[in-house]
């Protein structure tokens, strides 16, 4: 028997597998029993700069008390996991040397569920923290409730950090860098499974002829696989230099 007829025969075979495999791993994810998480993304790290010309003229000034050097953390608070999350509290931990001067009233989206997040009535002693209650947290994915929090502070925000937990949820704190961290995986991900699957079509086609619809998104493959690898080219330069730019 040629080899292209053998390996044309086995190919059903091959595929079946490697779908009762692709089903199964979709079942077992499915089932297992997922974490509850309460996720905090940062979303921007903002100070406010004057201009050097106009900075010994400039006086600023927040709720009447002078600040040196004015400054806004925003993070987005969601409930990651499946249920509803009641009464639970967390606190958000800046560098030491900044002061949070002001906590506008939590952005509650979509709008008119009240006033689910506000800061607790007992705050950190430590000028760098603020202490929030939530009342109650519907998960993101059903009902896309999410929250928008505002912390003023005076000084230059350099590290951020989120603690808070209880016996059937945790927090996790994605800042700016582990964001763009988290882009680049999702990225990267498709571009390796292109690659692989482009590989084996090449191999495939030293024994099969490829004419015909396969011949095409061999085409295809190939031509995402080349867009993929400049932009990728572009994200590691891109990181390459931040790297160097805090070495």
């Amino acid at each position: 028997m040629p080899s292209s007829t053998l390996i044309g025969s086995l190919g059903p075979v091959i595929g079946a597998i490697l779908g009762a495999i692709l089903a199964a791993a979709f079942s077992w994810y499915r089932s297992r029993i997922k974490p509850h998480y309460l996720v905090f993304e940062e979303q921007a790290r903002t100070p406010l700069e004057v201009i050097e010309e106009a900075r010994e003229e400039t006086e600023i000034s927040y709720g009447g008390s002078k600040v040196d050097r004015l400054s806004l953390e925003k993070i987005r608070l969601f409930n990651h996991g499946p249920k509803v999350l009641k009464d639970a509290d967390f606190t958000v931990t800046l560098n030491p040397g900044v002061k949070i001067v002001g906590t506008p009233q939590p952005k509650i989206m979509p709008r008119g569920e009240g006033k689910i997040v506000s800061p607790s009535q007992e705050q950190p002693p430590n000028q760098n923290e603020k202490k929030f209650h939530i009342d109650y947290l519907k998960p993101f994915k059903p009902y896309k409730q999410e929250v928008i929090i505002d912390l003023i502070c005076d000084g230059e925000i350099t590290d951020v950090g989120v603690s808070g937990g209880g016996p059937e949820w945790s927090a996790i704190f994605w800042s700016l860098e582990e964001k763009r961290r988290r882009i680049g995986r999702t990225f990267v991900l498709p571009y390796l499974l292109f690659i692989l699957l482009n590989l084996v079509l090449m191999i495939w086609s030293l024994f099969v002829p490829m004419k015909g619809l396969a011949g095409d998104m061999k085409a295809v493959i190939l031509t995402i696989s080349g867009v993929f690898s400049g932009l990728l080219g572009l994200m590691v330069g891109y990181y390459f230099r931040l790297w160097t730019e805090k070495s």
